[in-house]
């Protein structure tokens, strides 16, 4: 009799146990569903931003060839060649200023034009800005390039000496007499003129875009402005990874601790710079994150809805059994 009464229970236990297992295969599928569909969600939001990215620092490059393009042919002008080699610097920053109304040599991103000497003295230029005349540009690094290589340079972040002081990207351009360099043609790009690049990209609300110089210098970001001194990010992980030639995400914490952040970084190859777009991690998943939310719901629901029917089973099964040995 025990060992009915035994046997009875077991089975009960079973049955029940089988019930809630069976059940238990509809929360599963509804969990993959979700994982699946978000993890999906997930990859489509960071390919989003990797192709944003790749069309900014396409289009970054293409800027920077168009106006090295400038430089180069202007330097090359027979006549700044002719001024230059006579020494007539203002004849040289004339030819510069009529340039400015050819649509060959205009672009809204050069904001000055300025002549150096074959020992790196400011000559002339155009516009000319107090206290630019005279300086003396031998020790920077775009100065000992250009003559070593007789090539056109894009230099890092630099603080032009003439005021108005700003942040400047200076574009190099060696003036030849046969094999001689004879003087340097050099387009002041004010850094801000950058941050075009970021505004045309979908970062959400809180989200930015900047961009770094081949020394991690910053050379656009929406919390810096060209009026700043010269800040260097080289130290931070995605433009580290960018200096190192690496491309991709990662997420990292916010210095006040308060929220994680979404990024993606890509070098720009040829001339060494860095994009990088941050957005926070909840504004960029915001979507992943309600699916995810909603997930928990649902699987919340279903395991309920399972024990309850395992329940009641159970109590079926027993009572069923209860009153069957009545009988």
């Amino acid at each position: 009799m025990k060992l009915s009464g035994y046997s009875s229970r077991t089975s009960q236990a079973t049955v029940t146990a089988v019930v809630f297992i069976i059940f238990l295969i509809l929360p599963i599928c509804v969990g993959w569903f979700y994982y699946n569909n978000g993890f999906t969600l997930k990859q489509q939001v960071s390919s989003q931003l990797q192709n944003e990215e790749n069309i900014a620092s396409a289009a970054i490059q293409l800027k920077l060839n168009r106006l090295t393009e400038i430089a180069s042919s202007l330097a090359v002008s027979p006549k700044i060649v002719a001024a230059v080699s006579q020494g007539n610097w203002d004849a040289a920053a004339s030819v510069v200023r009529d340039a400015q109304n050819n649509p060959s040599f205009y672009d809204p991103y050069i904001d000055r034009m300025v002549f150096f000497d074959s020992n790196g003295v400011e000559q002339s230029a155009y516009p000319t800005l107090i206290g630019g005349i005279g300086n003396n540009a031998s020790s920077t690094s775009w100065y000992t390039t250009a003559v070593q290589t007789d090539t056109v340079v894009v230099s890092s972040v630099v603080r032009r000496a003439a005021t108005p002081s700003l942040n400047v990207i200076e574009i190099a351009a060696p003036v030849f007499n046969g094999n001689d360099v004879i003087g340097i043609l050099v387009m002041q790009i004010p850094t801000d003129n950058f941050l075009d690049f970021g505004y045309a990209l979908s970062t959400g609300t809180y989200g930015f875009t900047y961009i770094v110089d081949s020394k991690g210098n910053v050379v656009a970001h929406p919390k810096y402005s060209a009026t700043d001194g010269v800040v260097n990010l080289a130290s931070v992980a995605p433009v580290k990874n960018i200096l190192a030639g690496e491309s991709g995400e990662m997420i990292t914490s916010d210095p006040s601790g308060n929220q994680n952040n979404f990024l993606v970084y890509e070098p720009i190859s040829k001339y060494g710079w860095g994009i990088v777009i941050q957005e926070p991690y909840t504004e960029a998943f915001t979507a992943y994150n309600a699916m995810m939310k909603n997930m928990g719901i649902a699987e919340a629901l279903l395991l309920v809805i399972d024990v309850l029917v395992s329940y009641l089973v159970f109590r079926f099964i027993g009572s069923r059994r209860s009153r069957e040995e009545l009988k």
